[in-house]
């Protein structure tokens, strides 16, 4: 990671991309599935996959309006475009390759949020960011339904001496109804609606020595 930090807090950074194996474990074929296997594919076998991860470009801003009151505002690029698809390669020789076409499109991410200040030892944040989607709605499938995020945050920090800090933060986040039409390669057509959220609830201690 390279990053920059000129006053005032403003920070301006980029990451090299990542790449780890994955590995997963295929469930065994019941017997009726006989015809399916009787090239050697689909049978109990060890399989991973590779995962580039996106660069990113980061730039964020810190305004103190009063003494008491500081805002925020922030934004990151991600270079998911460069992740065409997943592919899965499995130790069998006889099963071909699983692949999911992605085809991302680079995905941004817009936030602002304030700290206040409302006593020495408390301090109460508000924040809300927007995500934007790698996936195009022409690929997305039923084993990825993405789409465009809302979280909102809330949290508190409370000082009762100047070496401990308690903060508790409050997320709620949503997904946007998410439709997807998909046809397989043997002709199998996969409709659908997805609806998702997620509250997230964390509770951190800071000791200063």
């Amino acid at each position: 990671m390279i990053s920059a930090l000129p006053l005032p807090r403003a920070r301006i950074s980029s990451s090299a991309s990542i790449s780890g194996p994955a590995s997963a474990t295929r469930s065994r074929v019941p017997a009726a599935a006989a015809p399916l296997t009787a090239t050697g594919a689909f049978a109990d076998t060890n399989g991973s996959a590779a995962l580039d991860l996106p660069a990113s470009l980061e730039a964020g801003v810190r305004w103190q309006a009063r003494e008491d009151v500081a805002l925020f505002a922030v934004v990151r690029w991600l270079d998911w475009s460069r992740l065409e698809a997943l592919r899965v390669r499995f130790d069998n020789p006889a099963q071909p390759d699983a692949v999911d076409e992605l085809n991302y499109e680079d995905a941004w991410r817009f936030g602002i949020g304030a700290d206040w200040a409302v006593s020495p030892r408390w301090t109460l944040r508000a924040g809300f960011a927007y995500d934007t989607s790698p996936t195009q709605t022409e690929f997305r499938s039923a084993r990825i339904p993405d789409n465009d995020r809302q979280i909102y945050a809330l949290g508190a920090s409370w000082t009762p001496d100047p070496r401990w800090q308690i903060d508790i933060a409050y997320n709620r986040v949503t997904l946007d109804d998410t439709a997807f039409d998909q046809t397989g390669d043997f002709g199998d057509r996969v409709r659908g609606t997805v609806q998702g959220h997620a509250d997230v609830l964390s509770i951190g201690a800071t000791w200063r020595f």
